[in-house]
């Protein structure tokens, strides 16, 4: 059965078969559009933009049922602004009583069509677990840092490889200057914010759907000692090594070029024989992209490597949660994981860096850095 969401500021109900409930049944199956906060304690709700993989619901609207959607939608929109004309804040008014009932039921019903047609037409992915567990991170996220001055608000359909990005009126985190990071600091005045990140995360994950065992520390380094040191020459530095070999594994990867070292270990041909079928990739979660032969190793291991990273995420969530911890994930940026550290509480650091480094596809190196601001970090380790 469907039901549809109704809330102002301080205040949700649901439109459930024709009534407004302020609780749902538990007792039968449930599907609704998205996943908040407030539907955390029902676990028999299905929600379909995990099916759809699409945050925006009217993205999804099939051509037949949209000049009724948007018929019944503009009518609710007219009944809102009359209430607003009338000086009634539906932003803490119970709008939804004081509207006529036909309006929201002729609403309410024909978003219910759309939803019975994309139950019927959409497969539920096996990755759907996956994908509600890290809605639901996310919007704790969110809900956490609302408290703040900088909330941060998540996306992860706003690519088509699943890496995240941030919605207005959140912070823009992953894209944001050195000055405002530099405002944004931990929940308490004595915590700290612990970063994880990983070293040569998708390069790993490469070795990882190859079935390659995963080298102990830099990755880079490692490339340049076994693969490319007989390229260079021996008056170079190991930074000007390690940047060099980097450089022209990249270069090597996304291109046509054929290295006989590399592809023994890193098998990049191989890996596009197996999981680019009919000019889709499929990575290593099961997840399905169409795109063509050119950008089928960049959407594979990038896809792969978002998939891999909400898992090791949500890992770090759960042993938090589990342990009652007032330490909580503050932000995810990339591959790196951030972490609002209460200060009684920093003995967690070692490990959370174990929680995090193993992984489906083997231990990953972590580069730990901590500091009291998002821009002033300071690396404690790095591979």
């Amino acid at each position: 059965m469907f039901f549809q969401t109704l809330s102002n500021k301080i205040e949700t109900v649901y439109w459930y078969e024709g009534e407004i409930l302020n609780l749902l049944p538990k007792n039968i199956q449930l599907y609704t559009w998205s996943y908040n906060h407030y539907l955390k304690n029902y676990i028999n709700i299905d929600y379909l933009s995990l099916y759809e993989e699409k945050s925006n619901f009217e993205e999804c609207i099939p051509n037949d049922y949209w000049d009724e959607y948007s018929t019944k939608k503009n009518v609710l929109l007219h009944n809102l602004n009359a209430l607003a004309n009338a000086k009634i804040d539906i932003n803490i008014s119970p709008w939804w009583n004081l509207i006529p009932y036909t309006v929201l039921d002729e609403y309410c019903n024909t978003k219910n069509k759309i939803f019975d047609f994309i139950l019927k037409t959409k497969n539920k992915p096996s990755y759907y677990d996956l994908l509600y567990n890290t809605c639901c991170l996310l919007k704790n996220i969110e809900f956490k840092t609302s408290d703040f001055k900088h909330v941060t608000i998540y996306d992860m359909f706003g690519t088509i490889t699943g890496r995240l990005v941030t919605r207005k009126p959140g912070v823009p985190v992953l894209t944001m200057s050195k000055i405002e990071r530099k405002q944004i600091k931990p929940s308490t005045f004595d915590g700290m914010f612990l970063s994880l990140d990983y070293n040569a995360f998708e390069v790993r994950v490469l070795l990882g759907l190859v079935g390659e065992n995963q080298p102990y520390g830099d990755l880079h380094t490692w490339n340049n000692t076994n693969i490319f040191k007989h390229c260079l020459s021996k008056y170079d530095t190991s930074i000007l090594e390690r940047q060099t070999a980097k450089k022209k594994f990249f270069a090597w990867l996304y291109s046509n070029d054929y290295n006989e070292q590399l592809e023994s270990v890193y098998k990049k041909n191989k890996l596009i024989e197996k999981f680019y079928k009919n000019k889709k990739i499929i990575n290593g979660y099961g997840k399905e992209i169409e795109c063509d032969k050119e950008r089928a190793l960049n959407y594979l291991i990038q896809s792969t490597a978002a998939f891999l990273f909400y898992e090791q995420a949500l890992k770090i969530y759960n042993y938090l949660i589990s342990g009652n911890y007032k330490s909580f994930i503050r932000f995810l940026i990339h591959d790196d994981i951030v972490i609002d550290l209460e200060i009684e509480e920093k003995r967690l650091a070692k490990e959370l860096v174990e929680v995090f480094a193993n992984t489906r596809y083997g231990y990953f190196p972590i580069n730990v850095k901590i500091g009291t601001n998002l821009r002033d970090i300071k690396v404690l380790t790095r591979q």
